[in-house]
Formats: C-alpha cells, sequence, structure tokens
C-alpha cells in the first residue's frame, strides 16, 4: 500500500451509478444503529469505469470461488442459532 493509503473495515457496502462510473460506498455500521448510511458511515468510496467494474466482478468471484474451494461455502444466512441470538425476542 502506498504511504497515504490504510486499510479500512467495512460491514456495508453500497453502489451508486452513472453512464460513465460506478462507485461503491464502503460503510461501517454498528448493531441497533440507525440502518441508513450517514457520511460519518463511510469508510471509503472507489469510483471506476463500469468496464473495470466488470473486471472487477469477474476477479472478485474468481477469488470467492478458490477461497471456498480453500475453506468451504460462505454462508451469506445466519445460522437459526446466531438468530436468535440476534434477536431473541422473535
Amino acid at each position: 500500500m502506498g504511504e497515504k493509503s490504510k486499510p479500512v473495515y467495512a460491514n456495508f457496502v453500497g453502489m451508486e451509478m452513472t453512464i460513465y462510473d460506478m462507485t461503491l460506498v464502503f460503510a461501517t455500521k454498528r448493531a441497533g444503529e440507525n440502518p441508513q448510511v450517514s457520511p460519518e458511515d463511510i469508510v471509503a468510496e472507489v469510483v471506476m469505469s463500469p468496464q473495470h467494474a466488470k473486471s472487477f466482478l469477474d476477479m472478485f468471484e474468481k477469488n470467492l470461488k478458490e477461497y471456498e474451494e480453500a475453506f468451504g461455502e460462505i454462508n451469506i444466512q445466519p445460522s437459526p442459532e446466531a438468530e436468535k441470538k440476534l434477536n431473541p425476542e422473535n
């Protein structure tokens, strides 16, 4: 990484687009907070051309596949046990 860049953590990503650009908006949200992303939540924005975004998607999918082959499938949905811990009133 360059001198000015530093790693950031994000648990939310949104996307904005125009005919010329695609913008990935990375943010950090905490449990129980308002689900809307505010400017204070944003940790990074990455703007790229649609062509670069498509190339990025191809690379990302390839790397996710390799990760799952090495470590097992990534489950997007929480288990029922985890869901009960997150939402005990349900």
